[in-house]
């Protein structure tokens, strides 16, 4: 197996370059010093190209550049490595996508809105026609296709912001996530001490033509910026449900793809398949095999202890049903690998999942699976607030947010952001009814803690100086989300789109209020500890009335 551990180092080449030792100047001219012909073994046509360190920038090969040996190239199935002048060959059938796969201590360029360019679509008759333009007409393979890579140091530590889906319908959607979600990234200086961003899909919501003004907006926080291919990112009106994805390659490039950063590896996974019905087009989780295979291909070059971070839209559970077997054959593929993470969204709510046998994945720990909640929360829905923007809080009860996952080495920890509120304000409490100073009824406490695993160790304590009661975890809807939700339907008139039914919460937990408390005004405290060291507290200030009492008030905390 060859790893990319075994690279030469950015530094080294450069060197290299630098003292003439395998460096190369002038254009490339196609075909000079390649093996092979315009047909490949199995009777394809070739591809070929170089892969180089850009050292002014330009774009192309040229004086002083160096070419890179041993990155990887790709045309959604095959992976091969550049040779010591930096090139490669790859057969293709028809259309195709050609990608270089990213390596550690390089960037690829960026066009004007952060979004990385790193592929060449061949496309020589162009996209069918559809209501959202797709890939304008490409012609003859060009004689090279190079791609070329600017050194950049990435540190063993970093870290990346994660969005579920943005998902607006409209330019005012569009503007609610300025508000709600740019503005306060740009004001943190997120693009000082984040890598790179990532929207997990449904980057529309069917209209296409808000890719780019989406985009404007998401680049004013100033990173590079992944998007993941969501089922909203459709051309439904494409003649082959084969054609489905034009639009968004255009804007994106390939619909799955890999790339390194700092000591771990990505792989963007495109987890929709369409199908034709009798009435109509449907669409279901996937992988098909021509994508199966790249990823097995890919990661033969990718050592065992290295995390590899899966990025999808559909997630493998819990969600849209999936293609037979197919999800069952991806795992055959990386469940012997020690360190995996994926993330995925589709949902909109926030759940981990911890695979195992029970859901198919035969792996010797369980596979850590994340989806994540969404900045567009419940669709952009509910009653603005005094700036215009609606809470849109999800089915299960999770305001909208972003993530933040940090990598150091082959480790991870995952945090959740809600928008517009402190760090630390990581869940709800809410007491189910009055408690009694008589303790006739002892009242329950729910504890919505957004990011909680299931496994997660939760307490409550009444008083600063009380005793810990252990809750317990329980999926039911969340009492704080319905009654928000019937706030929003006593209203006659709502201008706004409706909040979502309730839906289960798998992070809710609950306790009974002790019996016997003091009469007066009482701290509620809870502490949740997550298996990875996260510890969240949340407080409520409850009044607890003297016997006969009938006023209470209950506050926020």
């Amino acid at each position: 197996m060859r790893s990319n551990r075994t690279r030469v180092n950015p530094t080294l080449q450069i060197l290299i370059c630098i003292l003439g030792v395998g460096g190369l100047s002038g254009p490339l001219v196609a075909g000079e010093g390649l093996e092979g012909s315009p047909q490949d073994a199995k009777g394809r046509q070739t591809v070929t190209g170089r892969v180089f360190a850009d050292k002014n920038a330009s774009g192309v090969f040229d004086e002083g550049d160096c070419p890179l040996e041993s990155v990887r190239v790709s045309n959604g199935r095959d992976v091969v490595l550049t040779d010591a002048n930096g090139r490669y060959v790859l057969g293709i059938d028809g259309e195709a996508e050609v990608f270089v796969i990213k390596p550690r201590d390089y960037q690829v360029p960026r066009n004007n809105e952060n979004l990385p360019q790193f592929y060449y679509l061949h496309r020589p008759n162009g996209s069918a026609a559809t209501r959202f333009a797709g890939v304008a007409p490409t012609g003859p393979l060009p004689a090279s296709v190079d791609f070329p890579l600017t050194p950049a140091k990435e540190p063993d530590e970093f870290s990346v912001v994660v969005f579920g889906d943005p998902q607006p319908r409209n330019i005012e959607e569009i503007d609610y996530a300025i508000q709600d979600v740019v503005e306060e990234l740009v004001a943190e200086g997120i693009h000082k001490t984040a890598a790179f961003g990532i929207s997990l899909g449904d980057i529309a919501f069917d209209d296409l033509n808000s890719f780019e003004p989406l985009n404007a907006a998401i680049a004013q926080i100033g990173l590079p910026w992944i998007n993941v291919l969501g089922n909203h990112d459709s051309n439904y009106d494409a003649p082959h449900v084969s054609q489905s994805f034009e639009t968004f390659q255009r804007m994106y490039g390939p619909s799955y793809y890999a790339f390194d950063y700092g000591p771990a590896h990505f792989v963007v996974l495109n987890t929709v398949t369409w199908h034709e019905g009798e009435e109509r087009r449907h669409y279901l989780g996937g992988l098909h095999e021509d994508q199966r295979s790249f990823i097995a291909n890919n990661l033969a070059h990718v050592s065992r202890d290295t995390l590899v971070v899966f990025l999808m839209h559909i997630p493998f559970v819990d969600s849209t049903r999936w293609n037979d077997g197919e999800l069952e054959a991806f795992y055959r593929i990386i469940e012997d690998r020690p360190y995996t993470l994926s993330f995925a969204a589709h949902t909109h709510s926030h759940k981990h999942w911890f695979l195992d046998e029970t859901n198919g994945w035969r792996g010797s720990r369980p596979h850590h699976h994340i989806i994540h909640g969404t900045i567009c929360g419940a669709w952009w829905s509910g009653p603005p607030d005094e700036y215009g923007v609606p809470p849109t809080m999800m089915a299960d009860g999770t305001p909208n947010g972003y993530g933040i996952l940090t990598i150091k080495g082959n480790t991870y920890r995952h945090r959740y952001k809600v928008f517009r509120r402190p760090a630390d304000f990581q869940m709800h409490i809410q007491v189910s009814e009055t408690p009694s100073a008589d303790g006739d009824e002892p009242q329950a406490v729910f504890a919505n803690i957004f990011n909680a695993w299931p496994d997660a160790d939760v307490k409550m304590r009444v008083g600063r100086e009380g005793t810990w009661w252990p809750m317990e975890r329980t999926l039911q809807t969340d009492p704080v989300f319905v009654a928000y939700r019937a706030r929003s339907d006593r209203v006659a008139e709502r201008p706004w789109r409706d909040p979502p039914q309730p839906g289960t919460c798998r992070h809710l937990w609950t306790a009974q209020l002790p019996e016997g408390l003091t009469a007066g005004v009482q701290l509620l405290e809870i502490q949740a500890s997550n298996p990875d060291g996260q510890v969240f507290r949340g407080i409520r200030v409850i009044r607890v009335p003297r016997s006969g009492e009938v006023s209470v008030t209950v506050s926020d905390g």
